[in-house]
């Protein structure tokens, strides 16, 4: 399924555990993990795109969060940004007997519960699970790896200036 700028637009960003890790971690200056983190939190605060999860999602995050940043020194000063980031990631509800039956060896109980949300609305599942991405796809239900919505930002970039190339010869 091809996806561009205009398509984004439309949509909640439904965040999966790693991603949302990433950018935590990016933005409160971890030094760990930061594979794409400080760019995928630019280009979604370009696009204006909303962030979105579930209670599972901010579980599984904030425990291996919780797990790196106890060992720290600046714990309560860490721990209070975090508060203020995850503030503007809107909670989605998934009730807990609702996924609980719909789990697999392949699935867990975060990754049903972004599979039962994304097939009520109007979300891109961020996710870097391939697994996850693969029965996604295969529900109709648009997903994509970080990398794949970075690649449509330099894409999109690379068409601006295309644009404003051929605009300034004209």
């Amino acid at each position: 399924m091809s996806v561009g700028k205009r398509d984004l637009i439309r949509f909640k960003v439904l965040i999966d555990t790693k991603p949302l890790y990433n950018i935590i971690t990016a933005q409160i200056g971890m030094k760990r993990n930061l594979e794409y983190g400080e760019e995928l939190l630019k280009y979604l605060r370009k696009m204006k795109l909303p962030l979105a999860s579930t209670w599972p999602v901010f579980t599984e995050a904030l425990y291996f969060i919780y797990r790196d940043l106890k060992k720290r020194k600046d714990f309560d000063t860490k721990l209070e940004e975090i508060k203020g980031i995850l503030k503007h990631v809107e909670e989605l509800d998934v009730k807990f007997h609702d996924v609980l039956g719909k789990l697999t060896k392949d699935f867990d109980i975060a990754d049903v519960a972004l599979l039962e949300l994304a097939e009520k609305a109007p979300v891109i599942v961020l996710t870097e699970d391939y697994k996850l991405v693969k029965k996604a796809r295969s529900m109709g239900i648009v997903a994509l790896t970080p990398y794949e919505l970075l690649s449509i930002a330099i894409e999109d970039e690379e068409n601006i200036l295309e644009n404003s190339s051929h605009n300034q010869a004209s």
